[in-house]
């Protein structure tokens, strides 16, 4: 881009990014993960940043519209917008959906790092592979220019070396990045509406429901503060077992000094051997009620959600809504209910929706006409 920003501009450009990462930290703390209980901030300053940059986006397009801030400008904040985005789906949520998964199994910070590198270079293989499906379909790029220089040169070796520069260029292009991604962005949102369109009327609809007393609410409740107080317990025994340990140690020490050499090393190796023992016990009987105690939170806030939705179902919006419900399923199932062979230019083409294809515009009507290369 040529000449410089204006300064309103890159003001507008810059509040914008703050306002739409501050909305985001809010949505996502506020509407997505309400009692978000892991402690990793680099989750949502990841979540903040994809937002605001996919806003940023979907700005520039209206501000395209409307005509509001200078061309050049919409022209750079749209190029920043892109790299940021190919940059953070590419190569840092990869990584970090890589390192996370890693650190979820119990592998050390290290030991995470080299198994997330490996599986973002696989990625990476794959995410190149994917370019011999596009690339028939992809834009011839432009590198004449790129020649120029080369040309000049008399050395055959000096133009190979030219010829596989552009290639690598042309191929981790801004433009490859971006149909690659959008590729992928397609497919993910086709099998995500799939899975939305069963998931949502099993969560919603009141015929799925489970029917949740409150008996049963309050025994899982009863079990989750017991198993705390155990958890509790169990974590002050271990403390005092390992300041105990360290105290036995030391009176070891100071005991061994008025012993043979060989009493000295049999007290002190099954003194130690016993304390280590008890203390990985403590500690696996540790983890075991951690996990319990998640599962039994896990269920008993599943049970309290089911619960407020049965209350709120019984309200008048909740009324409401099962109606509008009831009417958009009878309208579907009017519309999509089978229909006979309906030919279109003497092409028997079998529909499903007879009344859309009823409705349909003359420009929708006459798309088989279009020929197709």
């Amino acid at each position: 881009m040529r000449g410089k920003v204006p300064t309103t501009d890159v003001a507008l450009a810059f509040f914008s990014w703050l306002l739409f990462f501050r909305f985001a930290r809010f949505f996502f703390s506020w509407w997505l993960f309400r009692d978000y209980a892991v402690r990793s901030a680099a989750t949502p300053l990841l979540f903040a940043a994809s937002l605001t940059f996919s806003l940023s986006i979907f700005q520039m397009v209206l501000f395209e519209v409307t005509d509001i801030m200078h061309a050049g400008s919409r022209q750079w904040v749209w190029r920043v917008d892109l790299i940021a985005m190919t940059y953070l789906m590419v190569l840092v949520l990869p990584g970090s959906l890589f390192y996370a998964v890693a650190r979820e199994y119990g592998v050390v910070r290290k030991q995470a790092v080299v198994w997330a590198s490996c599986m973002l270079v696989l990625y990476l293989y794959g995410f190149w592979r994917l370019g011999s499906i596009l690339e028939p379909d992809l834009p011839h790029q432009p590198v004449e220019g790129l020649l120029i220089y080369y040309k000049r040169s008399s050395k055959r070796q000096d133009m190979a070396n030219s010829k596989c520069y552009v290639a690598a260029t042309a191929l981790f292009s801004i433009r490859n990045f971006v149909s690659r991604v959008s590729l992928l962005g397609v497919v993910f949102m086709a099998l995500l509406s799939g899975f939305g369109a069963v998931n949502c009327p099993y969560e919603y609809m009141t015929f799925f429901w489970r029917r949740v007393a409150e008996e049963d609410i309050e025994f899982l409740e009863k079990r989750l503060r017991h198993n705390l107080d155990i958890l509790i317990a169990k974590k002050k025994r271990l403390t005092l077992e390992v300041r105990a340990s360290v105290r036995r140690q030391g009176e070891t020490f100071a005991e061994a000094e008025k012993r043979s050499f060989f009493s000295k090393v049999v007290r002190f190796l099954s003194s130690n051997q016993d304390d280590t023992t008890y203390i990985k016990g403590l500690e696996a009987e540790i983890l075991t009620l951690e996990s319990l105690g998640r599962e039994l939170f896990l269920e008993v806030n599943d049970l309290r959600d089911v619960q407020a939705q049965s209350l709120q179902a019984r309200t008048l919006r909740g009324r409401q809504t099962k109606l509008h419900n009831f009417y958009v399923e009878l309208n579907l199932n009017i519309d999509t209910r089978p229909s006979k062979t309906i030919k279109v230019e003497g092409n028997d083409v079998t529909s499903l929706m007879a009344p859309t294809i009823a409705r349909m515009e003359p420009i929708t009507m006459a798309r088989p006409k279009i020929p197709f290369n």
